[in-house]
């Protein structure tokens, strides 16, 4: 039973992890400000799932120049499979 709970508080604790993403130093705030006006919470299925389209949309109108370029080369890194823990 106490391996039953552990387990499922891990999964719980994993799952929980995986879902928020933090923008890495360098993301331009046009991007940012697109991620959190369609996803506050910064949620990982919002972002890269729900609202991908309508974050896209926002970015291509919102970002230029350097910023563009520079979100068009995050967003790969942001979306990407995020690993599972393997401390917990």
């Amino acid at each position: 039973m106490i391996a039953s709970t552990f387990f499922t508080i891990a999964a719980i604790a994993q799952a929980a992890f995986a879902q928020m993403i933090s923008p890495p130093p360098g993301t331009p705030q046009c991007l940012i400000t697109c991620s959190t006006q369609f996803c506050p919470t910064a949620e990982f299925a919002c972002i890269c799932q729900q609202q991908l389209q309508n974050i896209t949309a926002c970015v291509l109108t919102s970002c230029s120049g350097m910023d563009l370029t520079a979100a068009e080369s995050l967003a790969p890194q942001l979306c990407r499979k995020i690993p599972p823990v393997d401390w917990l």
